[in-house]
């Protein structure tokens, strides 16, 4: 509820303040005191709600936050830190967090793996089960070390990436993903895994 009220902000806000300019107008026609009260208790509404945007954090932010921290850990190649938002019951074609794992540190040691980055990312949360939610985003990733053919493909474009994640306790984890090409859109697998 909270989630779809904070996500719904501009427009909200869009409405109040139309809601004010007409408060605003029935007072400068009429100098009643009960239209400038409506724009007061307006403008605080206003106010309230646009500060409570600032002060609450939804689960749309907190699974996005989790999605950059995941970004920032593995550019900073701090694994641990990395895989806390990975969970145990991760999922890749059959490949596990041990092994995703792997091959995160293999790409790191091999290639050079850095400047891990998202964006566009979008955050739908599941209406059936609160503590589910899909993330679909861009991703690039900077390889210095690969050979030239593959240092030129990532250097040339961005994949698109769709994460599972679930809320364990009160940390948002993903449990799986799949990335995709992006001319032709086809989905693609991460080399050393099935």
């Amino acid at each position: 509820m909270i989630d779809s009220l904070f996500s719904a902000q501009i427009p909200i806000l869009i409405v109040l303040a139309l809601a004010a300019i007409i408060a605003l107008s029935m007072y400068r026609n009429s100098q009643k005191r009960s239209a400038l009260i409506a724009v007061v208790v307006i403008g605080v509404l206003a106010v309230l709600f646009l500060g409570l945007g600032f002060l609450i954090t939804t689960e749309s932010e907190r699974v996005e936050s989790s999605v950059q921290k995941m970004m920032e850990a593995f550019n900073k190649k701090d694994l641990d830190s990395m895989f806390n938002y990975v969970s145990d019951q991760f999922n890749y074609r059959g490949a596990d967090k041990a092994r995703l794992r792997g091959r995160a540190q293999s790409a790191i040691n091999d290639y050079g793996a850095t400047n891990l980055r998202a964006w566009d990312v979008e955050v739908t949360l599941d209406e059936q089960d609160e503590k589910k939610a899909n993330v679909s985003c861009k991703v690039k990733i900077d390889l210095p070390r690969a050979p030239k053919f593959i240092k030129e493909r990532a250097e040339s474009t961005y994949v698109e990436m769709e994460m599972s994640y679930q809320k364990e306790g009160e940390i948002w984890r993903m449990t799986s993903f799949k990335l995709f090409q992006s001319i032709p859109r086809r989905e693609i697998s991460i080399p050393g895994l099935p």
